[in-house]
């Protein structure tokens, strides 16, 4: 490997160069004898068609640097000894990064799970390759990556969206360096949004008798997913575990007791089962009696339609699945929650007599509230964080509390009147 000075006589732009000497694996297209580098393309089909490519071999390969003084270029020489020496030498390139990333999406893709590639799929698609796509990935710089975050935050996307497009492609980008495509990580260097200001504002919550009433309000209507917002609300379930729930070894109604061990999520529509993210999603939740016997008695008339339907049924072992006993759509069953929710406030909202407050009305709350709504009941009963975090199945306490802090507050002046009453006594200082 080395890297010489030469001159280029009758050009007028960059009349000298320093070209770089190095041995490359190479391999050929078996249809059309395209050559690739192996170092510019990964997979192992042919970039320009459909053929596969040989295997490697090592072949002797120039790289040409323009610069318009034979000084400059004697310089960049030197530079280009010590990159090549200290192997993070990168040769110049047309790549853009719309071209990389579709190289690194497939490359990468095993190593995600399905609903995670299809939010990077559809991320790249919509907002990075149109602003993105075209640049070379040798020009992207902290600067631009900035003003594409800001011309996503002025289009109306959420702090929380534009941080999962900067984490597509800080990670994109890292495995650019390490393939050898970048000297170093531009998105490392970059300032994306930070969604945490928006959690307090995003997080709404109902009272316990908020809840109770809610639910009442279901049970009176015979509502379908009753049952399912009994578990979610007294649980803590997210959607996609409730909505996975096994009806075999994921319900004990003895114990009695949930465990979670799969997700329902939509991956390109199709309602699809997988693992928890980590070890602490796999995870058993306790139940209180009544949740147990509302469970016992939706399991007893889900038994009664399938022995009904017969082989209509198409059973597929969930606690909560359609009519038909196929999975739900998880945005399907949002949206009844949704609407469920809107006709209980209203019915709230009618009996509310002259004069009554009208910020005493429940919030409107998603699905995924009462999620949050039951870590503030637990909370506000004193449960110690370490079995919040359990039943939620957080990696850590410390998360639950930073996640929840908010709820905490009233129970700080609680504490210090507890500790002033049993330093003093009822009456207080003499």
């Amino acid at each position: 490997m080395s890297a010489t000075v030469v001159e280029r006589p009758g050009r007028k732009r960059n009349p000298w160069a320093v070209v770089v000497t190095q041995v490359e694996p190479q391999r050929v297209c078996e249809a059309c004898g395209r050559k690739v580098w192996t170092t510019e393309h990964r997979g192992d089909a042919c970039p320009a068609c459909p053929g596969a490519l040989g295997p490697a071999r090592d072949v002797r390969r120039q790289r040409w640097h323009g610069y318009p003084t034979k000084k400059e270029a004697r310089d960049a020489r030197s530079r280009l000894d010590t990159a090549v020496q200290d192997q993070v030498y990168v040769g110049p390139s047309r790549v853009t990064l719309g071209a990389f990333l579709d190289e690194w999406a497939e490359a990468t893709r095993p190593t995600r799970r399905p609903t995670t590639e299809a939010a990077y799929r559809t991320n790249i698609r919509v907002h990075i390759r149109p602003a993105l796509g075209s640049v070379l990935l040798r020009d992207i710089d902290p600067s631009r990556l900035n003003r594409f975050y800001a011309a996503l935050l002025g289009k109306g996307l959420a702090p929380k969206t534009v941080g999962n497009i900067s984490r597509i492609l800080h990670r994109a980008l890292a495995d650019a360096v390490r393939w050898h495509r970048i000297v170093r990580n531009p998105a490392a260097d970059a300032d994306p949004p930070k969604a945490s200001a928006s959690k307090d504002a995003d997080m709404q919550t109902w009272s316990a008798s908020e809840l109770g009433a809610f639910l009442a309000w279901a049970e009176a209507k015979a509502h379908p997913d009753y049952a399912a917002y009994v578990v979610a609300g007294t649980c803590g379930l997210r959607r996609g575990e409730v909505l996975g729930l096994p009806r075999g070894d994921g319900v004990d109604l003895d114990a009695p007791a949930l465990t979670v061990r799969q997700n329902l999520v939509l991956v390109e529509g199709v309602p699809t089962l997988q693992n928890p993210k980590t070890s602490h999603g796999r995870r058993t939740v306790s139940l209180d009696p009544q949740t147990a016997a509302v469970l016992r008695a939706h399991l007893k008339a889900q038994a009664e339609r399938r022995l009904a339907l017969g082989a209509a049924y198409a059973d597929h072992g969930l606690v909560f699945q359609g009519r038909d006993g196929r999975p739900m759509r998880p945005d399907v069953f949002s949206q009844r929650f949704d609407r469920g929710v809107k006709a209980w406030r209203a019915t709230v909202e009618a009996a509310q007599r002259p004069g009554d407050d009208p910020d005493d009305m429940p919030p409107r709350v998603t699905f995924h509230d009462l999620r949050h709504t039951h870590v503030r009941h637990l909370i506000e009963k004193g449960v110690h964080p370490q079995r919040i975090r359990d039943r939620l199945g957080h990696a850590s306490a410390a998360f639950t509390m930073d996640r929840y802090g908010r709820f905490m507050r009233g129970q700080d002046q609680d504490a210090a009147a507890a500790v002033a009453a049993a330093i003093f006594g009822p009456g207080g200082p003499r």
